[in-house]
């Protein structure tokens, strides 16, 4: 921890990346060491139905976002990942939208520049992105340190998605699962 101005404030782990004509960066979520006092969440995705050739993911926490590394079949089987949290509220934000990429060729017409030399024509390529279909959805969650949760997203068809939420209770229970301690959504 340092100290900025008179408040103390902590250094955020952020990783970038770039791609062709793109330079991304994203506020990675830390999880508290297994020492700290932490839930465990099992976070599920699960895709019924897949519109689009392009699928574009994001799972946050708090605002910062939790990763899963996507896969080439873009989520064809479900995917769960352990994530540990801090037993303070708990937003998190599911979204996904599915896309395709379309190319057209146009001729372009035109003289080289500073020149009086005559027309010549050109193709131009250009590529368009369309979207096929997107959902939202989010929870707050107020976690109790050394419980678990089953928190499951679940991507229907376009504009139709679930988020459920379980409390996982010990071997030994009468009961396999428990309702989460699911609180109001604070406003922005």
């Amino acid at each position: 921890m340092f100290l900025l101005g008179d408040y103390p404030a902590k250094l955020a782990l952020v990783t970038c990346f770039t791609a062709p004509f793109v330079v991304a960066c994203v506020n990675t979520y830390e999880e508290p060491s297994v020492e700290s006092p932490h839930a465990l969440v099992k976070v599920q995705l699960a895709y019924h139905s897949h519109p689009g050739t392009q699928l574009d993911e994001s799972v946050r926490l708090n605002d910062h976002d939790v990763v899963f590394p996507l896969d080439e079949t873009q989520r064809a089987t479900p995917v769960i990942r352990e994530v540990r949290i801090r037993p303070k509220l708990a937003v998190w934000k599911f979204s996904s939208s599915f896309s395709h990429s379309s190319t057209s060729s146009t001729m372009q017409s035109g003289s080289p520049l500073g020149t009086g030399s005559t027309m010549r024509s050109a193709p131009v390529v250009s590529t368009y992105s369309t979207s096929d279909g997107a959902c939202h959805v989010s929870m707050a969650l107020n976690p109790q340190a050394g419980d678990v949760y089953s928190l499951q997203y679940d991507y229907l068809t376009p504009n139709q998605c679930t988020l459920r939420c379980t409390r996982v209770l010990p071997a030994g229970s009468d009961q396999s699962s428990d309702r989460c301690p699911i609180v109001s959504m604070p406003k922005p």
